[in-house]
């Protein structure tokens, strides 16, 4: 494979992003494409000790809640429209939980968001697929694989409720291609899936394993619960930090934590026991009238 390498460095151009699951600590990746795009522009106008460049067409990698946010912005959501709907899901949850209301269902939070995208874009999948994005999915027989291929919005948005599907928590009948399917992130491993050397993927997370390029961001109860307006404004400028110290060269001193995520703790075999009994309560045709 030929790498594409700025005349002016040896160090190869990025040409593969990769966003992952986070859940509500996606917030963290509020302001990572305004960075992303700085980074894009001539090797000599970069700032930084030891920049690093962007291919200006990069393919895009998500899962879970991070390939929600590839597709959003795959679909010309800007950072402050990014930050609004993020603000206004969070409202709604919060005040669910003071009314102690049942908000730990996420299905029906996940059709309205996608509704919304596929509304505001009617040409979503088509938008997506020229964006070059690739969204994760584990399912029962084939494993962790990457779909990049959407025939419709509708199959844009299956696939992304398989991404997104903790059993258990989510009560969508997720399946693809007949297989029973499970969140990305649960068969999903950062070293398998890309070994390059050198390396010319940006890898993003939130969490503090080792071997992704940004890490450390929101910690687990704040990506399980949703946080006050301070809490989430702080990692949304955070994150922003994060991504641009990295791609100037500057080094930041992280912890060397295998894995501080409680959610890929648990065996795979936990999550598909749960995944074969549990109560469904939406299906394909929940989504079929946003087709197009």
């Amino acid at each position: 494979m030929k790498l594409d390498i700025d005349p002016l460095t040896t160090t190869p151009s990025i040409d593969k992003i990769y966003f992952d699951g986070a859940a509500w600590g996606m917030m963290y990746y509020a302001y990572m494409y305004d960075v992303i795009r700085e980074f894009q522009k001539p090797m000599d106008t970069l700032p930084g000790p030891a920049p690093r460049h962007i291919v200006t067409r990069p393919a895009h990698y998500g899962t879970s809640s991070g390939a929600l946010y590839v597709v959003m912005m795959a679909c010309g959501f800007s950072s402050d429209e990014f930050v609004k709907w993020y603000d206004r899901y969070a409202v709604m949850a919060i005040d669910k939980m003071m009314r102690v209301e049942n908000s730990v269902g996420l299905t029906q939070y996940h059709i309205q968001v996608l509704k919304e995208i596929v509304e505001r874009t009617p040409d979503a999948y088509e938008r997506v697929m020229r964006f070059k994005t690739h969204v994760g999915i584990t399912t029962e027989r084939t494993g962790f694989q990457w779909i990049s291929r959407f025939e419709s919005n509708e199959d844009l948005m299956n696939v992304l409720l398989c991404s997104f599907h903790i059993p258990g928590l989510c009560t969508y009948d997720a399946q693809y291609k007949g297989e029973l399917a499970v969140d990305g992130g649960i068969g999903y491993d950062v070293r398998q899936f890309f070994p390059e050397i050198p390396d010319t993927t940006l890898t993003i997370t939130t969490v503090t394993n080792t071997g992704y390029d940004v890490r450390d961001g929101p910690g687990s109860l704040q990506r399980l619960v949703v946080s006050p307006r301070i809490i989430r404004n702080h990692w949304m400028m955070e994150g922003r930090v994060a991504l641009r110290d990295h791609l100037q060269g500057a080094v930041r001193t992280t912890p060397d934590v295998p894995n501080n995520s409680a959610f890929l703790s648990v065996p795979p075999e936990f999550w598909w026991f749960i995944r074969r009994y549990q109560r469904l309560t939406h299906d394909i045709a929940n989504i079929k009238s946003t087709n197009h």
